[in-house]
């Protein structure tokens, strides 16, 4: 049977407005999906604008004009749930619209020359969808080694014979070799949490299996592992421990655009890839300024 647990969940963006600037935000709310069941969220502002997506994400905006100390709290009640997925194989016969959705190549999914020649192999030497997505789950544990910061992310940035880099870089790697071989896949980004109240900011992969929806496969964690039967175990279309996805995919739309006189210097600094009409993920919030504004943000846990 699965565990179940009720969180509170409460993020508070915190800005400081000098006078004559302004802010424009975007916040990321987690969705119902699998393995998360969103309850209630609350929120002490009004969004200017929210915005359905292709990746089942739901991105809302607003702006700061008045000076001094404004804060943007969202208050999220949600059951999270640890799972197994019992499936024989991964048959897409009927799900063509999911496929051709989710192994499409785009940026910081890149399918080069490299990872396409992996991904042949691999499907040549495996008996099924199912044994291609293991056997490239044990590539990826087997062949990366973490490194953080990343500065340039995005599959055609990796050298594949020294594979390198974070949680992300992980995701991006597993994401763009399921897809590669036809496997629908997508990078998923938001926290662990405990029921000590701990969190952990974190990305990892969802594959979508028929009958269940979008299911964790977390190769970073995995790697973590003595083995590859105990990574298996633990997060092979498992999830053995509570998490909450704030954002589906990468190039994500911002609505509306940055304006040409607003900077969003801050998360270039956290080398966060982002342009004035799109961002690789929200984790949960983004924000482009005018003029002095400080920030800070927490996220607790209940």
């Amino acid at each position: 049977m699965p565990h179940m647990h009720k969180f509170k969940i409460i993020y508070t963006a915190t800005f400081h407005l000098e006078p004559k600037s302004a802010v424009h935000a975007w916040l990321a709310l987690p969705i119902n999906s699998f393995g998360q069941q969103i309850v209630k969220t609350s929120l002490n502002f009004t969004p200017l604008r929210a915005d359905q997506n292709s990746n089942d994400n739901t991105i809302i905006h607003t702006s700061l004009q008045e000076p001094g100390i404004t804060k943007l709290t969202a208050t999220i009640d949600a059951t999270l749930k640890q799972y197994a997925v019992q499936v024989k194989n991964l048959n897409y016969l009927h799900h063509k619209k999911i496929v051709n959705a989710y192994t499409k190549n785009e940026s910081f999914l890149e399918k080069t020359k490299q990872l396409k020649s992996l991904a042949t192999k691999i499907k040549h030497e495996s008996r099924d969808n199912l044994h291609a997505l293991h056997m490239a789950f044990e590539h990826t544990v087997n062949s990366f080694s973490y490194c953080y910061p990343v500065q340039q992310r995005g599959v055609k940035k990796l050298q594949f014979d020294n594979l390198k880099g974070d949680c992300g870089e992980y995701t991006s790697f597993f994401v763009t070799l399921c897809r590669a071989m036809g496997i629908p896949a997508r990078p998923s980004t938001g926290f662990v949490v405990s029921t000590k109240g701990k969190l952990l900011e974190h990305a990892w992969a969802s594959v979508y299996v028929p009958g269940y929806g979008w299911c964790d496969i977390d190769t970073q964690y995995a790697a973590l592992e003595q083995d590859i039967r105990q990574a298996t175990e633990k997060y092979f279309l498992i999830r053995s421990d509570y998490r909450i996805a704030f954002s589906n995919g990468y190039n994500l739309p911002l609505h509306p655009t940055i304006p040409l006189d607003f900077s969003y210097s801050y998360w270039q600094q956290q080398y966060l890839p982002m342009s004035r009409k799109t961002v690789q993920v929200l984790q949960p919030i983004v924000f482009a300024s005018r003029g002095k504004v400080k920030f800070s943000d927490t996220l607790l846990i209940k």
